[in-house]
């Protein structure tokens, strides 16, 4: 257990040192010996016209209605269960 902290500590340690600037003082930057000429403000950017229309010219088609298509393959897997048993002899006979 206590190694386990010291190895938390450790690396604790080791990325606040990483963190930490590592400038000098005593290397400050050099003020500009000139000052430099300021650029004309930028003009904001000319607000474009959009202009949207959205119509529907064309109805959608019954074959691409998905509750149709919910009800095709329900009926289509009745149909397959009915098939899959009406090949079995379901008729029970009693013999006197």
């Amino acid at each position: 257990m206590k190694a386990q902290r010291l190895v938390v500590l450790a690396s604790l340690l080791i990325c606040l040192v990483a963190a930490a600037p590592l400038a000098d003082a005593s290397q400050d930057p050099a003020p500009p010996a000139q000052a430099q000429p300021t650029a004309a403000p930028a003009q904001p950017p000319a607000q474009p016209n959009v202009s949207v229309n959205i119509s529907r010219t064309e109805e959608p088609m019954w074959y691409m209605n998905p509750v149709l298509i919910g009800l095709g393959v329900l009926v289509l897997v009745v149909l397959v269960v009915l098939a899959s048993r009406g090949g079995e002899n379901s008729t029970t006979i009693v013999k006197d």
